[in-house]
Parts: C-alpha cells; structure tokens; sequence
C-alpha cells in the first residue's frame, strides 16, 4: 500500500512497484517456509493469506502459497 501511495505522489515508477511487490511475495513465502518448519501453522497460514493478496492470480505463486497453506492446515489438523 505504502508504494501505491507513493507512486501516486510521482515518487516510484511502475517498474519499482512491481519489483517491490514480487519481493514482498517472495519475502512471505520464505516465512511460510520458516513458519512450518517451526511448527507456527497458524502464522503460516496467515502469511499465505497475505501473500495470495499480494500476487496475481496467473503466476506460480498461487501454487506455493497454496501448497503451503495445506500442510499447515495438515499440520494444525494433527496437532
């Protein structure tokens, strides 16, 4: 939100945005990756939230969050 803000001000370019938004999903997915490793399902799951908000609908993305999402899910289900 912050870069849509600023880039409405003329301070960030769009290929600054973008390059920002796709570090930001892949930031997010590294910590899906941290938080099932650690056992914390439900920030994982959160953070899968937030990450599928983030990406378009068309890239691979979608598919690791999703899949992550699940095991979380798995593993909160045997917890």
């Amino acid at each position: 939100r912050c870069c849509q803000v600023r880039a409405r001000q003329g301070w960030l370019d769009e290929r600054a945005i973008a390059a920002a938004r796709t570090l930001s999903v892949q930031c997010g997915l590294n910590l899906m990756s941290c938080y099932l490793k650690l056992g914390r399902f439900e920030e994982c799951m959160n953070e899968g939230s937030e990450v599928l908000l983030g990406c378009d609908d068309s890239s691979n993305v979608v598919v690791k969050a999703c899949y992550r999402r699940g095991q979380a899910y798995r593993g909160l289900r045997n917890v």
